[in-house]
């Protein structure tokens, strides 16, 4: 598994999984959320946005492309 570099996004994801521990989610839907998050926040250091100031609706209309592309494991088809 890719380590997240930037301090800012890990610090994001431990604080987003405090979130919905405390909200009451269940471990398994945390685990599903924070995994899409780490996949944004690695797909967003490899185009070299470290900090959310330096995001763009373009770097997530890129993102969503990607993810739509690659094969759902369970159904065959893009993800949705």
């Amino acid at each position: 598994m890719e380590t997240i570099q930037s301090e800012e996004y890990q610090k994001l994801i431990e604080e987003f999984n405090f979130y919905l521990e405390v909200t009451g989610y269940s471990a398994g839907t945390i685990r599903g959320r924070s995994s899409r998050i780490r996949e944004l926040f690695l797909f967003l250091e490899e185009a070299g946005i470290n900090t959310l100031n330096e995001i763009t609706n373009t770097h997530l209309e890129s993102f969503y492309a990607q993810q739509f592309q690659m094969e759902n494991k369970n159904i065959g088809a893009g993800l949705k």
